[in-house]
């Protein structure tokens, strides 16, 4: 129960009274609330101000069992610091010494760390540096490219083995020397380098010169060059790396590119045309993306003017927007399509034109390639060639036309002389035969109308044909030749037996040049049946005609019984000027003339030897109903 004072120590019941205390025996006792409080739990410390003196005291308490009494301690705080204070002063010098010590060993144990990172890292990096630059040079001795490193002043410190393929020279001859050591002179002003030395790090140039190399072949030689160094370091040495390759082939393969450019321009030129591309876009309008500077030699106006849609439109003659809107549905069904039409030139004159396109996937979807021809020149001498073969053959049948003409005439001349012989007959007896005079002038007026009907049609044949293609009937054309040719199939004997399709579509071209080519097919067919004549039995003295239908396409199939032609004959008969016929009988030209009518309308016209003779089909692409609206 020592202690000293301010110390405090008392025993207690449970309840708070104070069985004894000590040292200061005149103190009241107090028991606060709080005490008591804490004093709850079997044992325990706190710290706390007295509510009787108000010294700050340390206060521990415990129960003991199974007495229930609990003895407290309170150590004043205040005299407990005052006693040991020479000691807590000699401990905060000791601290403050061992901290400075602390700190100064750890200050040295930092600047060693530092330095002994400094070192391992400069031996890292300078190890790295050796694995880069190792790791460099079999990566480089691998490359078909010549790798060459230069210093910062441009001479070469490394050279790879490549050396050998594209300068022919060893590598280490190139140590030492510049890069332009074997450039052409005419080249040396192109050498990038120059432009190089005092670049930052990362500059990248390329150049592209001619070098000489030491057996004295030239070859052009494609360098790329960039600048290197340690970018933590702007004071390092920069050094330069150029990867140089042999691009003679490249150049060769561009030079022969640009040749044939200039040779497929001058075959443009020589033929009048022109290519194109074209593009049908999603609101499905067809638009010209491209089409070569030769149009203004066809059309007068540049590329850009031709590419503009609306001017386009302008210039093509509007009675060929039927054929040109079929050329567009060709396109999208067929994939590939040929239109001739007339389009006006910038000196206000026609130009007849053959456009023909294919689709193409090599410039994205809905795209089509192709030319256009100016084929002026050679409309008007096919026109003017199938002019001289309708008047040849005209001339072919003058004979059979004055005896066509013959006859009506002389019928004309006898009943106008019957005419008038029962006139004067009646005129005697004086009676008045009206009955008889006007069945004879009935026959008069029949004959004159058949002469009028043949001479208008032999006079529209004859025209020269202009215009736009327009439809008409196949059976039409082929009614309208037999009528030309009616007389003389009747002088010699034969018979033409004509079978039509039901339903046979529309057809779009010329009717007259149809008729032209029916006419020289059945006249040639009739020149082979008189040939054989008279031994040819009656059975085989007819022409059959035939006209069919498959799918949208006509065919006209024109058919003798004449025996038929030797193959070698089938093979030149459509070529311009071959005949078999004797000298002063044909020009040659017919066939010929047919052929190209029939490749106008894009179609087509075949001949082969069928059963006891020969058979001619004409096949053409009829317009399906509704279309032509």
């Amino acid at each position: 129960m020592g202690g000293q004072a301010p110390d405090k120590m008392t025993i207690l019941r449970r309840d708070g009274s104070v069985l004894t205390r000590g040292p200061v025996a005149d103190d009241p006792v107090v028991v606060s609330d709080a005490a008591r409080l804490l004093m709850a739990a079997t044992s325990g410390t706190t710290r706390l101000h007295s509510p009787v003196d108000g010294a700050e005291r340390i206060l521990a308490w415990r129960t003991l069992e199974p007495s229930g009494l609990i003895i407290r301690v309170g150590l004043d705080v205040e005299r407990r610091l005052g006693a040991i204070a020479s000691q807590l002063d000699l401990v905060r010098t000791a601290r403050v010494r061992v901290l400075a010590l602390v700190v100064i060993v750890s200050f040295t144990a930092i600047l060693a760390v530092r330095w002994r990172r400094r070192v391992l890292g400069s031996e890292a990096r300078a190890e790295a540096a050796r694995d880069r630059e190792t790791l460099f040079r079999r990566m480089a001795e691998g490359l078909p490219d010549l790798i060459r490193v230069l210093d910062r002043f441009g001479i070469v410190i490394y050279a790879n083995p490549s050396a050998r393929a594209v300068l022919g020279v060893a590598p280490e001859s190139l140590i030492g020397q510049t890069t332009g050591l074997f450039v052409h002179p005419d080249d040396k002003s192109d050498v990038a380098l120059k432009d190089v030395l005092h670049q930052p790090i990362g500059h990248h140039a390329r150049s592209e010169v001619r070098v000489i190399r030491p057996d004295g072949q030239i070859a052009w030689i494609q360098t790329d060059l960039r600048v290197i160094g340690d970018c933590d370091d702007t004071t390092a040495p920069q050094h330069i790396v150029t990867a140089s390759r042999d691009v003679t082939r490249a150049r060769e393969a561009e030079l022969e590119l640009r040749r044939a450019k200039e040779q497929l321009d001058t075959l443009l030129v020589l033929t009048l045309g022109a290519l194109f591309r074209t593009r049908i876009y999603n609101d499905g309008e067809l638009r010209i993306i491209f089409i070569s500077d030769s149009i203004e030699r066809i059309m007068g106006y540049t590329p850009a003017e031709v590419m503009d849609p609306k001017m386009l439109r302008a210039l093509l003659d509007p009675a060929f927007l039927e054929e040109t809107a079929l050329h567009r549905r060709r396109l999208e069904t067929e994939g590939a399509s040929t239109v001739r039409y007339r389009a006006r030139h910038r000196d206000g004159r026609w130009r007849w034109l053959e456009v023909s396109s294919q689709r193409t996937d090599d410039f994205g979807p809905n795209t089509y390639a192709g030319y256009v021809r100016d084929i002026t020149r050679d409309r008007d001498r096919d026109v003017q060639l199938a002019q001289v073969g309708k008047l040849a053959m005209l001339g072919e049948m003058v004979t059979g036309m004055a005896h066509e003409l013959n006859q009506p005439v002389a019928g004309i001349s006898m009943l106008a002389e019957n005419a008038l012989a029962i006139i004067d007959a009646g005129v005697e007896a004086g009676m008045d035969d009206n009955a008889s005079l006007r069945g004879k002038l009935d026959h008069i007026v029949e004959q004159a109308t058949r002469m009028g009907v043949l001479i208008d049609h032999m006079r529209v044949f004859g025209r020269k044909q202009e215009g736009a293609p327009v439809e008409f009937s196949a059976v039409d054309a082929i009614e309208g030749a037999l009528s030309i040719l009616r007389s003389r199939l009747d002088r010699v004997g034969i018979v033409t037996d004509c079978r039509y399709a039901a339903d046979l579509p529309s057809l779009t071209g010329y009717l007259v040049l149809l008729e032209q080519v029916v006419i020289n097919v059945v006249g040639n067919a009739a020149d082979a049946i008189e040939a054989q004549s008279p031994g040819l039995a009656p059975d085989r003295r007819g022409i059959e005609i035939e006209v069919s239908r498959t799918g949208p396409i006509v065919s006209i199939a024109i058919a003798d019984h004449a025996g038929g032609v030797d193959e070698q004959v089938l093979l030149r008969m459509f070529e311009p000027f071959f005949t078999t016929k004797p000298v002063g009988r044909g020009t040659g030209l017919g066939l010929s003339i047919s052929y190209g009518i029939i490749e106008d309308m894009g179609g087509r016209i075949t001949a082969a030897n069928h059963g006891d003779g020969t058979l001619v089909r004409i096949e053409l692409t009829g317009i399906a109903p509704g279309l032509s609206a």
